[in-house]
This record gives structure tokens, sequence and C-alpha cells, in this order.
């Protein structure tokens, strides 16, 4: 479910959908406003080969995207990708997905360093932790075009109070700017994974009990 919304994500921002949807509810039919990109021949670099990463790498195979994959394990060589440093993934991808975990090493991991390698047309997609992007620096690099855009679907104090959220400053800067694209921590949320979830640590809580 988190692989798929990240895709989502990405693909809302590319081919601005919910901005064209809102015109088209108003019977403006502007096709050529709405022009975007397709996946096709782009190249996904996946920061984590996880089980999402890994999950994302296939779903991405599907749409033609050439993938790069960045991770601290060693990992079995495969025609279906190559395993490249940080630094050169950041460089080379079109579109960049978080899949690690929340670690001090990975505190900020996205900072104002790491953005300075990015393209300009780099979209960065974040389905992890919200502290794993400085977003301070996020939201520099939008404000000054030095990246195309973002998709979040959560971000560093999702557990504030609804006026702090409110005037949270990457939700401000999303309500005027449809190149930041935020959603409520929704990754995990379908029928599916959480009946799936539900099972896992029941059949988890029998092994143990059993014992």
């Amino acid at each position: 479910a988190t692989s798929e919304l990240a895709f989502c994500l990405l693909l809302n921002l590319l081919r601005k959908s919910f901005e064209a949807n809102k015109e088209a509810k108003n019977g403006i039919w502007a096709r050529e406003k709405f022009s975007g990109f397709q996946l096709k021949e782009k190249v996904i670099g996946i920061i984590g080969y996880g089980r999402l990463g890994k999950i994302t790498a296939k779903i991405a195979k599907g749409f033609g995207l050439k993938i790069l994959i960045n991770d601290v394990k060693k990992i079995k060589k495969s025609s279906n990708f190559r395993k490249v440093k940080l630094d050169y993934l950041l460089k080379k991808s079109d579109y960049i997905f978080l899949h690690v975990h929340l670690t001090p090493k990975t505190n900020k991991l996205i900072n104002k360093k790491n953005i300075k390698l990015m393209k300009k047309n780099a979209i960065l997609i974040n389905t992890s932790r919200g502290k794993l992007i400085d977003e301070k620096a996020l939201l520099n690099s939008l404000k000054k075009k030095k990246i195309a855009g973002a998709g979040l679907d959560m971000i560093d104090g999702e557990w504030l109070d609804k006026k702090k959220l409110y005037n949270h400053k990457l939700i401000k800067f999303s309500r005027k700017h449809s190149k930041l694209l935020i959603l409520p921590h929704i990754g995990g949320s379908t029928y599916e994974s959480i009946v799936g979830a539900r099972k896992f640590i029941l059949n988890k809580a029998y092994r143990i009990i059993k014992r």
C-alpha cells in the first residue's frame, strides 16, 4: 500500500491531476495547460532497498523506469537495477523515493548539501518519516526552484494540534503551490493492509504464547 501511494504522489505531481480536476468541475477543459510528463525512460532513485524498496522497484519496472538503488547493505546484482552511491543517485535521478528507517544516521538525510546535488527537474517522494528531510532546506529549494517538486505522506510535526499544523511552513507553502503535495500519513491506510497487519500481530502473539 505504501509503495503504491508513493507512485500516486508522483503521478499527481507529474500530471497535475488535482488542479485539472478542479477546473474540470467548473467546465474548463484546458488540456494544454495541464500537459505533464510520463514515467517511461526516466530515472528513479530508490534510497533503501528493504521490503518497500523492493516493491517500489517492481512497480517502477512496470512503468519502464530506469532504476538506481542505494542501500547500506549488500545487494545481489540484478539486471533490473544498478546499485550506486548516494551522491550518484541524487545527481542522476529524476525521481527520488525514500524508503529508509529513521535513525541517528538518516536524520535529515536529505539536507541542503544533498539537495544541491539533485536535478532541477527532480521530484522527491517521502513515505517513510518526516525527519528524514531537512524541511527548511526542502522549502528553500522549492521556493528557489532548485528542484521541481516534492510529495510527502508525512511531515515532521504531524502530531501537533490542528492550529500548529495549519501554520506549519510546508503546509502553508503547499496551499499556494501545487509543486508540493502533502498527505496525512495514509500510506498504509488501505483495508487490505490494515487487515494484514492485524493478522500478522495475532499470528506473532499466538506463536509467542504457544512457546
